[in-house]
């Protein structure tokens, strides 16, 4: 993991590579890590912490904006700022999977830029979505777009979703592109007759 990147997780024990007690106790606590850790890690959502099984994830990390050469760094998060950013995101699984991803631009003006293409891509695929048929007038999929939410306030971008779960079970168990319902079914004994020969 590079030093631009922290995410939370449960390694395994052979997974964690051996230190001193005092090294270990340091880097355990994230007021003793990268600096970046050291920073953002207040901004981690834990209202949850009483619920110790809500399945909360989380990660923080740097994106840097699109330089005009070559991918961006970060996938589409770099088409967004003008500056580096830092984003903390964070997923729970409760009665739903909410998702909040807050980020940290530069700038107030650099944050309403985001803000602004955010909801733009946000709309668009909205729209696209309707306009599908099928998927437009599903109460999951409009659950889930209804609960989006941008704001913006100074230098940061808050952007917020709840999935239910059975929006989450239809995505991953519905085929691409509705194939099974756009065509035909073929009798494997159909017989093709050959026109009478002259």
């Amino acid at each position: 993991m590079s030093p631009r990147t922290i995410a939370s997780g449960r390694p395994s024990a052979s997974s964690v590579p051996k230190q001193s007690p005092s090294n270990a106790a340091k880097l355990a606590s994230p007021f003793g890590g990268p600096a970046l850790l050291r920073k953002y890690y207040k901004f981690v959502p834990f209202s949850d912490r009483y619920v110790p099984y809500a399945g909360l994830a989380w990660t923080i990390f740097k994106v840097e904006p699109a330089s005009g050469s070559g991918p961006p760094p970060t996938g589409g998060l770099s088409l967004l700022f003008t500056k580096p950013a830092v984003m903390v995101a964070s997923v729970r699984a409760l009665n739903g999977v909410r998702v909040r991803t807050e980020a940290f631009a530069a700038s107030e003006q650099d944050a309403k830029q985001a803000a602004e293409k955010t909801n733009t891509f946000l709309n668009v695929l909205h729209s696209a979505e309707s306009v599908s048929g099928e998927h437009g007038s599903d109460p999951d999929v409009k659950s889930f777009f209804d609960s989006l939410t941008v704001e913006q306030s100074g230098d940061r971008v808050l952007v917020t979703a709840t999935a239910p779960i059975s929006f989450i079970r239809k995505a991953l168990t519905s085929p691409p592109g509705g194939l099974s319902s756009s065509v035909p079914a073929v009798k494997p004994d159909t017989k093709v007759e050959k026109p009478p020969s002259k």
